[in-house]
């Protein structure tokens, strides 16, 4: 989409603040003409940070911030959360001073004739929502998601779950657990596995310990605790939480290890 800005009220308070300014009008008119979004007779628009600087090109998030804050500050605009804590979406309306600077009845009256080329979605936008932006219902403030809303967000979370589910064939609880703690941890680094590099690991966790789930979980918890991002062969120094024989699990040569050192010690199998 293309911005602009009005040049009388850019001397006034800024390049950056009028295009802001004026993005903001030009949606909250738009939105009162066709009955959206509507909150004590005001009209209001909704966009995150990132959507506003990909749509006006700021240099960065924090210039946008800024921003933002100073029209706030000069009363020109108010903001407002979405009351679902889960959604960081910011709700915004334009003052009465504000609409004066932005010279709005200018503005639609240029697109009432088809002047259209000041501020206009790009073709490809969703012509049935705000910007190209996600819709919310008709004259309903954002306090309340739309039911697609909802179910969109308890898609996308349920699909993340799946993708970082325990990728073991009924694993033991100590495997879940452990496999939990290792998605945490990593999760605590910013460093969320992709869904390829879930299947790496359990690739390299079955080389590792073939067969052996508890192994498998000793491995994964000696990563947790050493903050590594990968999975590796129990080093001597690890203290296995698990018994030292794996119980049934316990590998061929292990349990000949095991005989090997009763039979020398003068023991013998029951």
């Amino acid at each position: 989409m293309r911005a602009w800005y009005d040049t009388d009220a850019a001397s006034k308070i800024g390049i950056n603040c009028a295009v802001l300014l004026n993005y903001i009008a030009y949606w909250c008119c738009s939105n009162r003409n066709k009955g959206d979004h509507i909150k004590d007779g005001k009209a209001w628009m909704y966009a995150t940070i990132p959507e506003i600087v990909k749509s006006l090109g700021f240099p960065s998030e924090r210039t946008l911030r800024r921003t933002i804050l100073e029209l706030k500050e000069l009363g020109y605009i108010s903001i407002q959360q979405d009351a679902n804590s889960m959604n960081r979406t910011n709700w915004y309306t334009v003052t009465e001073d504000g609409m004066k600077l932005a010279n709005m009845a200018e503005i639609l009256d240029n697109q009432a004739s088809g002047q259209n080329g000041l501020m206009q979605a790009a073709k490809t936008d969703d012509s049935s929502g705000q910007n190209g932006l996600m819709q919310a219902a008709k004259n309903d403030f954002p306090t309340n998601n739309t039911k697609k809303d909802i179910q969109r967000k308890t898609q996308r979370k349920n699909d993340a779950r799946a993708k970082l589910a325990p990728p073991f064939d009924d694993p033991p609880q100590e495997l879940i657990d452990a496999w939990e703690g290792f998605i945490e941890m990593r999760k605590a680094k910013r460093n969320t596995p992709t869904e390829k590099a879930v299947k790496l690991i359990a690739n390299k966790l079955e080389k590792l310990a073939p067969g052996n789930d508890l192994m498998k979980a000793d491995i994964l918890n000696q990563s947790t605790e050493r903050g590594w991002q990968g999975v590796f062969p129990l080093k001597a120094d690890y203290q296995r939480t698990q018994p030292k024989t794996y119980g049934a699990q316990q590998s061929a040569a292990e349990m000949y290890e095991e005989v090997k050192a009763l039979m020398e010690n003068g023991g013998g199998i029951l």
